[in-house]
Order: C-alpha cells, then structure tokens, then sequence
C-alpha cells in the first residue's frame, strides 16, 4: 500500500478517539473531473494540426482538526489524465498537497507552518492557481497578527531538494522543481475604514544563480492594492514595482497597474470593466530588465480562459502585456449563474523583432460559462470561449493567426463531508 495513503488512513483512526466535546474533526472528500476540447488553447492551430479531447481528474481527501488552540489540515490528493495508467499498474498516483497547522498563541498572534496555500489580494501575485487541477502550495512558515482592526502577516520559506551534508545548491533548473525560488518571504499589511480597505505587500524571492552555486539574487516586489466599496459598487486600484535581480543576475525595474469596477446594473446583473498592465522591455540593448514577473500568481483568473498569457513573460518575450476586459456576471437564481468576459490583448512595450517593430495589437478573447450549484456538495460548471488573433502573434506563438480558435470545457465538482464529529 501507498506509503501516503497508510499515513492518511493512520491519521483516520488517530483522530477518530479525540474528544470532541471541545474540538471539531472533520474528513472531506473532491472529485473533480473535467473534459476539454482544444483547438487553439495556448497554440495557434495551423493546416495540420487537428483538435484534441481528454479528460483530467482531482480527487483530494483531506482531514482537519480545530479547536481553541490549534487548527490543523492534512490533505492527499491524486491528479491524472484519464487513461495515463495502464490499467494494471500498480504505480503510486497519491501525493501531499496540504499539511499545516496552526497554533494560537494569543487571541492576537497566529502561527501557521508547514504546506499551505497563499491567496492575497486579486491573486495576481500569490494564488492557489485552483483551476489547475493540482493546484499550487508552499512549504512555508506564516506568522499573523491582528490588532485593532490591523493584520500582518509574515512568511518566511527555505527550499532544498534533499538534506545535505555541506553548501546549499538548489537546482531549479528543471523539473520537478523547475522555476522554484531558494526563498521567499514576504510582509503584508491590511487595514480597513469605513468604505475603504488598503492593502501593502512586499515580497523578496531568492532565485538560485546556478545548479552548483549557494549564491542567490533576490528579487523585490512592493506594492499596494485599495478598494473603495460605497454600498454595492467596488472600485480597487493596485500598483507594484519590482526591482533587485532576476535568476541571471539582471537588473530589474518593472511595473503592474491594475484598475477594475464593479458595477451593479440590477440586482441580478453586474459589469466588471477593468485593465491590467503588466511593464514590458523593448529589448533594446541595456543593462536592466523592465518586464514585470507575475511570481506565483494565477493567469487564467486574468487573462482569459485559453490562457495564452498566464506566463506573460515567457509568452511574450518580456514585450509585457496590456488587458482592457469587459466582463458581465448574471445570476439567474440562486443556484444558477452566467458570466461573459471579454479581453482585448495588446502588448505594453515596443517590441522590436528581426523584421522591425511589432504592432501592439495581439488578440482578443470572449469566455462564456456557466455555474450550477446543485447543492452544497455538487456543482457543475461549462464554458465555451473563442479568439481572434492579430499577424503579431505569429511573433510569440507557433500557428497560424488567421485560424479560428476556440476552446470548451465541462467540469463536475464532489465536495462531500464524509465525516464531521459533533461539537458538544
């Protein structure tokens, strides 16, 4: 048997003989399938390709302990294609996802240790990326205070690939650990009044020089996000800069602005106009690189659904990206819900390639989907969302522009309590 599923069954039984007059235990389960149709997701399609079909699967199981004093998670979870397994294979497919706890030291401060999940803010920086079916977690220490209507947090992480004897090389180089920071902390500072809640963060990642070298550059994102809410209208504005070094040691001095409304036209009905400008480089020859990293933020949130841009650096060739989106959410019940997004593409710098200057204008994007909530254990949700192309994105992806390209989906979400013991 699975050594993690021995520990995840262990932890069944162990938890099973708590006393549950002052605590609560509790055992959850997901299975998320979901099917896709491709014809142009991330890819231009061209004369030859044709598209494709498949279906992903999530399954987590997850068990979590609270009572006064300590909150803890343990949660395994199982991701795969359908069909990527012989079906006789007796290989291991179960892995950690979730493992923390949290202590409360005093009705002020918090301590939170071990792998966990980091949302803030819009998620644009540091997200759990949910739509991806594995998800994104931290090994990571996060200290939390609150005082007075003030929070802080505080998190510090350190990575290594396996206990060592001496110096501390860290090869992020490829995969599993592929695009890994050595360490990350940041500090994030919330406050609200009135109608009016501001947000400051700083984060410092340490990217590794090299796969044998113990030196790190650290790159270094601040900013801030503030949301002005009079009644049901929203309106939030954030700005960050980011400076210090990147992974080959270049100067760094990029940008992000995002501004977005949210507007009530009825009570069933919403509008959502927004832009979000991530600071490209014109790669004209000088010693420091203007393009703004996204860090461990999501992109499909974002960008659109056939995520052409959920690594606009990489996606881009650094030529950065500017998004002016329109997106309408319609609730026609309580269980039924519609939203319609659309994205005009468009890059922030000016880019030059071999041939001359790039014109700005890439893409633009419709998604369509659709929410179900069936109860509060099943929902299923589908979406259908197409794209223009413009000649300039033959710069930065394979495929041919002037094919239609579209992409579907369908998803089926199980979130049932297998058990939860009753707090006396």
């Amino acid at each position: 048997m699975n050594n993690n599923l021995k520990f995840f069954i262990l932890s069944l039984f162990s938890f099973s003989f708590i006393n549950t007059t002052t605590a609560q235990f509790s055992v959850l389960g997901t299975l998320r399938p979901r099917a896709e149709y491709r014809n142009g997701y991330q890819q231009m399609p061209d004369s030859i390709t044709s598209p494709a079909f498949f279906i992903s699967n999530r399954l987590r199981l997850a068990t979590e302990f609270k009572n006064e004093k300590l909150s803890f998670k343990a949660s395994f979870q199982e991701v795969r294609t359908w069909g990527s397994l012989n079906l006789k294979s007796e290989s291991a497919t179960l892995g950690l996802n979730e493992a923390w706890a949290e202590i409360k030291i005093t009705d002020s401060l918090f301590l939170k240790l071990g792998r966990q999940g980091l949302n803030y803010d819009n998620q644009r920086l540091l997200a759990v990326n949910d739509w991806r079916q594995s998800g994104q977690y931290h090994d990571a220490l996060l200290i939390k205070f609150k005082h007075k209507g003030w929070n802080f947090h505080l998190l510090g992480a350190y990575n290594q690939s396996e206990e060592r004897l001496f110096n501390t090389y860290y090869d992020n180089s490829s995969e599993p650990l592929k695009g890994n920071y050595k360490t990350l902390s940041f500090l994030w500072i919330d406050k609200k009044w009135g109608k009016v809640n501001a947000a400051a963060l700083a984060i410092a990642d340490g990217l590794p020089v090299s796969k044998t070298s113990n030196r790190i550059y650290q790159r270094i994102t601040t900013g801030a996000a503030v949301r002005y809410t009079p009644g049901d209208y929203q309106l939030s504005i954030r700005a960050y800069s980011q400076n210090g070094k990147n992974n080959k040691g270049t100067s760094l001095s990029a940008w992000y602005f995002n501004a977005e409304a949210s507007i009530p036209l009825s009570s069933k009905l919403k509008v959502i106009p927004g832009i979000d400008i991530l600071s490209g480089d014109d790669n004209m020859e000088d010693n420091r690189l203007t393009a703004f990293n996204t860090l461990y933020g999501a992109g499909h949130a974002h960008n659109g659904h056939m995520d052409y841009f959920t690594n606009v650096l990489a996606q881009t060739d650094s030529a950065g990206l500017s998004n002016i989106y329109l997106k309408f959410d319609y609730s026609i019940n309580k269980k039924v819900s519609l939203i319609a997004d659309f994205h005009y593409f468009a890059l922030q710098s000016n880019h030059v390639a071999t041939d001359g200057k790039i014109e700005k204008y890439l893409s633009s994007e419709a998604d369509l989907a659709c929410k179900i909530n069936f109860s509060r254990e099943m929902n299923l949700q589908f979406g259908y969302s197409f794209m223009l192309h413009n000649d300039s994105m033959k710069h930065f992806f394979k495929g041919d522009p002037s094919l239609y390209a579209d992409y579907g989906w369908v998803m089926l979400t199980i979130n049932p309590m297998l058990f939860q013991s009753v707090k006396k």
